[in-house]
């Protein structure tokens, strides 16, 4: 029996998806729930599982293709106990199959992941065929075919983008189609023989056009929407984190031998945060077509670097949870984020943006402001320097530790004095902290 495969509704925010590398080819066996291709969203990338054992029989969606939830990406034909499992209707009984598996089986390895938004629109051309960008559409039940003439919209975009004539370049996807990879591999032909001439002397070109990986593309489109869609406005101030210092010199110690992890100025920083966000829901909301959202949970998001690019899992209700509690959180979603082990659950839902750009050596810096937020908090690099202190009857001048606080915001939703007495409050609850205060 004829099945057909379908890109997984993996969560409401998750619209579309890119796809990676097919992980079988037509004529493969796979068993329930075996991979088969990986799958960016706008979340992380993942491997999916097939929900029916079968042989793969025609790949209908190639590499690098932008598609909606739903859409139709391979056929199958279905093993006999498989047939018997479907109900009249199809997608009802694999939306219901496919939740009933756990989430981490459901999704398969993360590979990567990023708090990042849909990418941009699709390429087409008006003059063209209206069937351009898409593998296949329905017509009243029916669906047509892909052929040879029809392209997906990384194929048309990449065409254009390098100049190319795509009834000039062979496919060697399924029915002839042409791939991402026949029009990369096109333009690596003409490039690699470009030359120019300088003082009568032919030189190759002196750049190179690199393809970004799915996941840099997804961080594009969504700071590229987020700098569009959202105006920007940016403050910062300076924050005397001695005391801070000192009691975590202090009890670095304990804390590693009773959790097994390191005391990290960030647990410190995110545990204040938090706190202060319950009196500034402001802060703590999005902007939303209806009006501004404000959220009563506070799920903090922290940006961490990896080698896939940038990931932000998020520590969910931050503001009921003590500074062991919330080091302990951010060691495990750190680790699973290096080592591709995150998943959907660890990077949705975030209402506030950490960003600990001082373990870069960053001194003063503004951030983009990720959609459905209304700011990001920058944390910069702690360092020693002479300043005068107050509050003596003499100026006196000492040498402490300091920091610097960068907050970007939407100045649609927050004015200057709102977001400064927000960012006011941090740096109070931050100085606050000395070498006897009792921290849980």
């Amino acid at each position: 029996m004829r099945f057909e495969l379908r890109l997984p509704h993996v969560g409401e925010s998750v619209t579309e998806a890119v796809l990676g590398p097919w992980l079988k080819q037509p004529g493969d066996r796979v068993t329930k729930f075996e991979p088969i291709v990986e799958v960016v969203t706008d979340k992380v990338t993942m491997e999916f599982p097939v929900p029916v054992s079968g042989v793969l029989t025609r790949i209908l969606a190639q590499e690098g293709e932008t598609l909606q939830m739903g859409s139709v990406i391979a056929e199958m034909e279905i093993d006999s106990r498989s047939s018997k499992e479907l109900t009249e209707n199809t997608d009802s009984m694999i939306d219901k199959e496919v939740s009933q598996i756990p989430l981490r089986d459901r999704l398969g390895s993360m590979t990567s992941g990023v708090n990042v938004g849909p990418t941009g629109g699709i390429f087409q051309d008006k003059s063209a065929d209206p069937l351009i960008g898409s593998s296949t559409r329905s017509v009243e039940g029916s669906r047509i075919e892909p052929a040879s003439s029809v392209y997906s919209p990384v194929v048309a975009r990449l065409a254009s983008e390098y100049g190319l004539d795509l009834s000039s370049i062979t496919g060697t996807g399924a029915r002839g189609r042409i791939t991402k990879r026949d029009v990369l591999r096109t333009a690596k032909g003409i490039t690699s023989h470009v030359t120019s001439e300088r003082g009568g002397q032919l030189l190759e070109s002196d750049s190179t056009v690199v393809d970004p990986s799915p996941v840099r593309k997804q961080i594009a489109a969504h700071m590229e929407l987020s700098s569009r869609e959202i105006p920007h406005a940016w403050s910062a101030i300076e924050v005397d984190v001695t005391g801070l210092v000192e009691w975590r010199e202090r009890n670095k110690m304990v804390f590693e031998e009773r959790h097994k992890i390191r005391l990290s100025f960030l647990s410190i920083m995110l545990w204040s945060v938090a706190g202060v966000l319950r009196s500034h829901l402001n802060v703590n909301s999005s902007w939303e077509q209806d009006g501004i959202k404000l959220n009563n949970r506070c799920n903090v998001g922290v940006a961490v670097s990896t080698d896939q690019g940038l990931m932000v899992p998020v520590v969910h209700d931050a503001d009921k949870r003590s500074v062991s509690e919330i080091a302990v959180c951010l060691s495990r979603l750190v680790h699973k984020a290096r080592t591709g082990k995150l998943d959907v659950r660890n990077v949705q839902g975030a209402t506030f943006t950490l960003n600990n750009t001082g373990a870069l050596g960053s001194v003063l810096g503004g951030s983009i402001i990720p959609r459905h937020q209304a700011a990001i908090l920058n944390t910069e690099v702690i360092v020693k320097r002479p300043v005068v202190m107050s509050g003596s009857a003499q100026q006196e001048i000492g040498i402490r530790s300091m920091m610097n606080l960068c907050i970007s915001f939407d100045h649609r939703i927050l004015d200057g004095s709102q977001i400064s007495a927000f960012i006011q409050d941090v740096r109070k609850m931050l100085e606050a902290i000395g070498p006897e205060t009792s921290i849980q």
